[in-house]
This record gives structure tokens, C-alpha cells and sequence, in this order.
């Protein structure tokens, strides 16, 4: 039995304006920050849109190794 690559499809593209992070501060995992996004859009094969102020953040979390 061959193994074949998954066949892989364009599902979205977002464009999206950020605000600065924010500290939220240390968890177990590490020093969490949110990144809200403020606007942008999103565009599919099949589909457009926009992202709306205050619909959705991105997390990171900061962790010192060594």
C-alpha cells in the first residue's frame, strides 16, 4: 500500500489589522498575550467576508526555556 499525499484545498484567505498585544499575564503554560484583531476580510472559493472589530483574537503564549 503507497501512502499519497493528501490533496490539500484553498479554504480561506484572511487579511486582518491587529492591535497591539496585551499582557494578561503568567499561566502554567506561560506569559499569555491576546492580540485583537480590529478589522479585515476574508475571502474563499466560495465565499467573501469581513472581520468585525472585536470578533476574534489571537493568543500566544511566552515561555522562557533554558
Amino acid at each position: 500500500m503507497e501512502n499519497k499525499p493528501a490533496a490539500l484545498a484553498l479554504v480561506t484567505r484572511l487579511h486582518v489589522t491587529l492591535s497591539p498585544s496585551v499582557a494578561v499575564g503568567d499561566t502554567p503554560r506561560g506569559a499569555l498575550q491576546i492580540i485583537p484583531m480590529t478589522g479585515g476580510t476574508a475571502e474563499g472559493p466560495e465565499f467573501t467576508g469581513r472581520v468585525c472589530p472585536g470578533g476574534a483574537v489571537d493568543i500566544a503564549f511566552w515561555r522562557v526555556v533554558g
